[in-house]
């Protein structure tokens, strides 16, 4: 190793083998050490029905505070780590700011919360489900867990419907 070690407390982000998340955070969780594991939550339709899905925010990534010159090699043989991120060989720390942003952005459940900025009045199209591909005007979020109400215009008819923000894109 061609490096020096810190001594100083601070954050680096650490790639994961394939699919070796939860695995690698449980891992270095379990060591002692405070770890960043942001997820957010997906939803799919799958064979017609909805599915909601947790998934990594950054896949194949973790965030750990650690003294480097204390952990280095622990965390470097953590089971389900590849590797330090950073400048070639050298683990490169993240600003505290960084992490502190995320954290604001996660919910009760430790979820990063992924809100769109959709406006009221605003052109949407529904991206998935019964009413797939019909364009409607966005009217407002009516509940904490991203319900959004669109307006559709249906054969000289105005609908009111509700459903989960994720299902709706903006257009342009």
């Amino acid at each position: 190793m061609s490096f020096e070690l810190s001594s100083i407390a601070a954050w680096y982000v650490i790639q994961t083998k394939p699919k070796k998340e939860e695995e690698a955070f449980c891992n270095l969780y379990s060591r002692g050490l405070e770890c960043l594991f942001p997820k957010v939550l997906d939803y799919r339709t799958w064979h017609g029905r909805y599915t909601t899905i947790e998934k990594p925010l950054f896949p194949g990534y973790l965030f750990v505070k650690l003294v480097l010159s204390q952990y280095y090699y622990k965390v470097k043989w953590t089971k389900g780590v590849a590797h330090f991120v950073g400048l070639g060989n050298v683990p490169a720390p993240i600003a505290d700011e960084v992490v502190e942003i995320i954290y604001n952005q996660m919910g009760e459940q430790g979820r990063v919360k992924m809100g769109r900025d959709l406006r009221s009045g605003e052109t949407v199209q529904i991206k998935s489900g019964p009413f797939k591909d019909l364009i409607g005007v966005f009217d407002r979020k009516v509940s904490a867990r991203d319900r959004v109400r669109v307006l559709l215009h249906l054969v000289g008819y105005q609908a009111s419907v509700q459903l989960h923000e994720a299902l709706v894109e903006r257009t342009c």
